[in-house]
């Protein structure tokens, strides 16, 4: 789904799509304009596949994205094991802080 531009609307019908979805194991939706609505929207259905790479490049996520995320990553249902956030609009401190969370998950590279 890299680069379709489908926004946060388009993110939260592929969500839907996604929930219960057991086969696929990554998620590349870079470039596509994504922000934390969408974001969120994704997020909240992670924990019923089996999803372990979520790749997010070049989207206007924010930090708000990064509270989401991390309180997900934090808990026992998270089967995350890989996620890139390159250009993302990420704040220095917020993206610090979030690292200092990963350091300590055992599964996440």
């Amino acid at each position: 789904m890299k680069g379709n531009f489908i926004g946060d609307e388009g993110l939260s019908l592929v969500a839907s799509a996604l929930e219960n979805n057991k086969i696929m194991q990554e998620i590349d939706v870079s470039f596509n304009e994504i922000g934390p609505i969408g974001f969120s929207s994704l997020i909240k259905v992670l924990s019923s596949t089996n999803i372990t790479s979520l790749i997010c490049n070049r989207n206007p996520l924010g930090d708000e994205c990064l509270s989401t995320l991390s309180a997900y990553i934090n808990t026992p249902i998270s089967k995350l094991k890989k996620i890139e956030l390159c250009t993302c609009k990420l704040s220095d401190k917020e993206f610090v802080e979030f690292l200092l969370i990963i350091q300590k998950n055992k599964v996440i590279s």
